[in-house]
């Protein structure tokens, strides 16, 4: 699910909201900021809904990311 939320976001935003700003070599900072930082937020052009279920798809906690299912019967 985490995947499928990443994706959605980057086709949104047109860039990756991890992607290192250093050389490339340094991966270490990009894995750094997906398990850390907050994913950016999308801003005015998208819906509330739209911008709510990326940031459930890409909660830090697997727990807490909603399931296929979940997200097929939900109201987005």
């Amino acid at each position: 699910m985490y995947g499928l939320g990443l994706s959605l976001y980057e086709a949104a935003a047109l860039k990756n909201p991890f992607k290192s700003k250093v050389d490339k070599t340094q991966q270490a900072v990009t894995y750094g900021a997906i398990l850390f930082e907050q994913v950016p937020d999308l801003g005015t052009a998208y819906s509330d809904e739209f911008k709510q279920a990326i940031s459930q798809m890409m909660n830090k906690d697997f727990q807490k990311r909603p399931t296929a299912k979940q997200m097929l019967e939900s109201q987005l």
